[in-house]
């Protein structure tokens, strides 16, 4: 087997690399010497600015495009938040892997990096059980104990957004749907950065070798999504929620390492904000004009044909100004087309606009066309 992907890997060395940057990490990467892995993971990163950009950036468009259906969809139930990780990041970094120690969470498909909404109710329902805990006069161990059997929540907005399964609760699900953290920017993802551990020896003694990982750079934007169930009080879970998520990932972080600083979030300032809501108001836009296009054709589907031949070649029609001035020249159906507009109110309107020379002799143009 390791000949057969040595093979493979041969042939993709050929032609400079592999175009999924998440395939050469999971399937490529033999060596998991100190020197071998420190090549490896740099050429992975080569694979992910190089190779993987393009694929990644309509990845991320498409990742986009199905939030926003999500937000038309479910209205007053859905939640959006964006924060920006001001710090590195890393997630699954434990997960099986030839290399040890090197992976990040990321689409199986795609390759496009996801936070999923299991670490986003892991973090938050840890900081819920931290802040009910707080400011009451417990010892660390029994803290400690608590926050290990975190189901038993003593907020009933915890035991409501996160769900209940101890002996003692009614034994429920969350009503708030984690559906995961996203990048908010196809022209500005997250970019894949080389770190460094060094690990020392506990007896002081014997080689220092430095072990190298992936993280996810500084400085991008990420949405954090949220989804009320249906009967929910959604307005008041969903905003426990979003003001537990603002507090936790600045103080705590996400993914591994946080201890040592990885992982954690900021709120956007002023200029992000405004980038972001244009980038957002765009495709709101250019979905809204798809689902008016969809229920339109779907109108003309239900007209007899005739009649759907006359209002698509309306809708169709860029430039009145040209049917009106050469109308003698079109063939017969496309004539009685033209003339049909301009009987109805539409383009009876058109008409009183055209007060100029050119457009008196456009309008005497369709007269003498049977106007």
């Amino acid at each position: 087997m390791l000949a057969v992907l040595r093979h493979v890997e041969t042939i993709l060395t050929a032609r400079q690399g592999c175009d999924s940057w998440n395939l050469h990490l999971d399937k490529l990467c033999f060596d998991n010497t100190a020197e071998g892995k420190t090549d490896a993971l740099r050429r992975v990163a080569d694979s992910w600015r190089s190779k993987s950009s393009s694929h990644l950036k309509d990845a991320c468009e498409r990742k986009l495009l199905w939030l926003d259906r999500l937000r038309v969809q479910n209205g007053d139930r859905f939640r959006r938040v964006s924060l920006v990780n001001e710090s590195r990041l890393l997630l699954h970094l434990s997960r099986a892997n030839v290399l040890e120690n090197v992976g990040l969470y990321a689409d199986r498909t795609t390759g496009l990096p996801l936070i999923p909404g299991t670490a986003l109710k892991g973090v938050l329902s840890t900081w819920a059980s931290w802040e009910a805990n707080l400011n009451d006069d417990t010892g660390f161990n029994e803290l400690a104990s608590f926050l290990s059997q975190r189901s038993q929540f003593k907020s009933p907005d915890a035991s409501r957004v996160f769900g209940d399964d101890s002996k003692k609760g009614s034994n429920h699900s969350g009503d708030i749907i984690f559906v995961g953290g996203f990048p908010a920017e196809p022209q500005k993802l997250p970019r894949l950065e080389a770190d460094i551990v060094t690990p020392h020896p506990d007896d002081g003694r014997g080689r220092i070798l430095p072990n190298v990982f992936l993280a996810c750079a500084p400085d991008a934007v990420w949405h954090f999504v949220f989804l009320a169930r249906p009967g929910a009080d959604a307005t008041r879970l969903l905003e426990q929620t979003v003001n537990w998520l603002i507090e936790a990932l600045p103080n705590t972080g996400i993914g591994a390492k946080t201890a040592a600083g990885y992982g954690r979030f900021r709120t956007l300032n002023d200029e992000e904000q405004r980038r972001i809501q244009q980038q957002d108001d765009a495709r709101l836009d250019a979905l809204r004009q798809h689902q008016a296009d969809q229920e339109a054709k779907a109108q003309r589907d239900k007209l007899p044909p005739e009649e759907r031949a006359f209002v698509e070649y309306v809708a169709n029609q860029k430039d009145w100004v040209a049917a009106a001035r050469e109308v003698a020249t079109r063939p017969e159906q496309e004539r009685q087309k033209i003339l049909r507009y301009f009987r109805s109110e539409r383009g009876q309107a058109l008409l009183k606009t055209w007060t100029n020379d050119k457009g008196r002799k456009r309008i005497e143009a369709l007269k003498a066309a049977g106007l």
